[in-house]
């Protein structure tokens, strides 16, 4: 069976690259497919990005809204554009995926903003095997029903499989095929996975084209959330996974230094949501960190208040990257955190009297979360800028604030309290329906059909009162100062 092997266009072999790694290698190993990937979509859309951001920063001379200010001047707004925002547009979609020429498509989708390009691959009439990690957080039911509200047809939806699930290497992706039949998958032989990764080869599918590669290998050991309660996020829905387990730390060490060397790198991201001591891990992080390898762990507040992840953290890690979200113990207590401000300077102190001073410490801010009024807004940030001056002081160099922006994904809770509601009003919209609106406005660029399942979202304050989104109520020298 020819097929044609598609990732997003913002995918690259550093992203989730274990499970990507498997992928690859069962499409390699399955001798009844005939591999055809045609690699022009990466450069088409490379070229696009590029072109988009140029006229985008061009033309932030016409507008002085603070959003535009921080996306056309920040790296990570940069980031944010390659990764969420243009994607989600179906402006190019034909541009990007006009010469398949295979009637199957097998695709890797990693978020809901891929949808537009989904739908548009469904009107060629090909048949399609859906996978990847958007797939966790939905059912078959709800996928095939954002498809049908973009204008998916019963026809089109017909050519459709949904695999759910985890993939091993001896997966039988053609049968899933023939059998015609949405899938999900339990369990996967990860030992036998893991065992014979190392021994294939990578050349017989080509790697993506790289967008601003960071020339960092992402690693993900242990997968999902065990808190699994934000009010916001989807990954809650993610089955707990552990990769390592069926792997000694030698095997480990081997099968991760041969994918840096695939991406040149010697940086190493645990994608991992919660990373806190583990004697194998610990164990690989101190090999590899001796034979000159950066690593990077996502960690949370709670796991800083104990001395012995800080030992852990200070032996074997080179970054740190912590979840703050926001300051505002109202704001935390309505998106079900389980920090209150109180235990963010609690961690924040025990990290500045023991942890290391040379370690690189990340800090994830979330914009336009729900907040009681203005004011709240404003000390939020004054209050986190306080946080990053006491390191400053304390000896530490490198601390930076990372942002999200409040997203409306489908059926999450936050969405069912008093502070958001759906529509749309250019001054008022937050989030990124915010960020869409910007790019529609000033890019032409279409968002009709992911707008029919992410709605333009609308805050309000305790009294019911329009908010605006957080950066248009703040100095523009304190975003530079935090953000940029």
């Amino acid at each position: 069976m020819d097929i044609t092997f598609l990732t997003f266009p913002t995918n690259r072999l550093s992203m989730n690259s274990i499970a990507y790694r498997i992928l690859k290698e069962n499409l390699i190993l399955n001798k009844k497919f005939n591999i055809k990937q045609n690699l022009n979509y990466f450069q088409k859309y490379t070229d696009i990005f590029e072109n988009e951001y140029k006229i985008f920063q061009h033309k932030t001379t016409d507008y002085s809204t603070n959003t535009i200010k921080y996306l056309a001047n920040s790296p990570y707004g940069k980031s944010y554009l390659v990764s969420r925002l243009i994607p989600a547009s179906e402006t190019y979609s034909k541009i990007i995926y006009d010469d398949i020429k295979t009637e199957n498509v097998i695709i890797s989708m990693p978020s809901i903003y891929t949808l537009p390009y989904i739908k548009f691959l469904l009107t060629k009439n090909l048949k399609i095997l859906l996978g990847g990690h958007f797939n966790f957080s939905y059912s078959f039911e709800q996928i095939r029903s954002f498809l049908t509200e973009m204008g998916s047809t019963e026809k089109e939806l017909n050519n459709l499989i949904i695999f759910k699930g985890y993939l091993g290497l001896e997966t039988d992706l053609h049968e899933i095929i023939i059998n015609n039949k949405d899938y999900i998958s339990y369990e996967s032989d990860y030992k036998h996975s893991w065992e014979n990764l190392s021994t294939l080869t990578y050349e017989t599918i080509d790697e993506p084209f790289q967008i601003g590669s960071t020339n960092c290998l992402y690693v993900v050991f242990y997968s999902g959330c065990k808190y699994g309660k934000c009010a916001y996020c989807v990954w809650k829905n993610s089955t707990y996974t552990n990769f390592a387990e069926f792997i000694s730390v030698e095997e480990m060490c081997n099968n991760i230094k041969s994918m840096c060397e695939k991406v040149n790198t010697k940086r190493i991201k645990f994608y991992d949501g919660d990373v806190k001591y583990d004697k194998k891990i610990e164990q690989f992080c101190k090999i590899m960190r001796n034979d000159g390898y950066e690593i990077l762990f996502i960690s949370s507040i709670f796991n800083l208040k104990s001395a012995t992840n800080i030992k852990f953290y200070n032996e074997c890690s080179d970054y740190l990257v912590l979840g703050i979200d926001t300051t505002d113990d109202y704001s935390l207590k309505i998106m079900n955190k389980m920090q209150k401000y109180a235990d963010i300077l609690d961690t924040k102190n025990k990290m500045i009297l023991s942890l290391r001073k040379d370690i690189k410490i990340v800090f994830i801010v979330l914009i336009d979360a729900p907040m009681r009024n203005k004011q709240s807004i404003i000390d939020n940030y004054y209050k986190i800028l306080n946080i990053k001056n006491d390191f400053f002081k304390n000896g530490f160099s490198d601390i930076q604030f990372n942002i999200f922006f409040m997203t409306n994904f489908p059926d999450i809770p936050l969405m069912n309290n008093n502070h958001y509601k759906l529509g749309v009003n250019e001054e008022y919209q937050v989030g990124n329906s915010n960020l869409c609106s910007i790019l529609s406005k000033q890019n032409n660029l279409d968002y009709t059909n992911i707008n029919k399942i992410m709605k333009p979202l609308l805050r309000v304050d305790e009294n019911n009162n329009l908010l605006k989104s957080d950066f248009e109520y703040l100095d523009y020298n304190l975003i530079k100062e935090l953000f940029i």
